[in-house]
Order: C-alpha cells, then sequence, then structure tokens
C-alpha cells in the first residue's frame, strides 16, 4: 500500500495505533536511519533506532586510503539519502 517511507510510516502508525501499541524499533542501514526515524516520530511513533550497516572506519592498510568501488557505493547512498532530507525539508515549504 506505501509507495515510499512517509507513507510507510504514516500507514504503519495507524496499524500500530489500532492495537494501542506507540513505540517501534528501527531496523534500517545506518545511512537510512536519519530520515527514516524522522518519518516515524512524525507520524507519532517513539522510534528506538538500531542501525545495521555501519560503514568501515578504521585504516588498517595503505590500500584502505585508495578509493574503491565499496567508497563509491556508499557516497551514492549517502548523497541518496542527503537529497531526501533536503526534499522532506525543502517540499512543504513550498506547498504552503
Amino acid at each position: 500500500r506505501s509507495r515510499d517511507t512517509q507513507q510507510n510510516a504514516r500507514y504503519s502508525a495507524e496499524l500500530l495505533e489500532a492495537d494501542g501499541l506507540n513505540s517501534i524499533i528501527l531496523v534500517a542501514h545506518s545511512l537510512d536511519v536519519p530520515r527514516a526515524s524522522s518519518f516515524y516520530a512524525k507520524s507519532g511513533l517513539n522510534v528506538v533506532m538500531a542501525p545495521i550497516a555501519i560503514p568501515h572506519q578504521e585504516i588498517d592498510l595503505p590500500e584502505d586510503l585508495v578509493p574503491g568501488i565499496a567508497a563509491l557505493t556508499t557516497s551514492c547512498h549517502a548523497s541518496y539519502e542527503l537529497a531526501g532530507m533536503l526534499v522532506q525539508v525543502i517540499l512543504p515549504q513550498l506547498l504552503h
């Protein structure tokens, strides 16, 4: 029924509230958690964040300093989430 995270949060809140529940544990990729948790919180739910796939930050070998495809993938994902957060802030202002 939902087409995006915002709708999923709204519909989930409706279903949970019908059963008398108002808290969730949000398990999502660490890059998705900030944006997704805000949608669930705005839907009236108490959100406990449980991020997964936290990017590896340690430098063990000199090769770790050389950009690779994994870094590009992470950058792409982070850019997507940043764009989503900007739309989340800007779009409501444009509609009013």
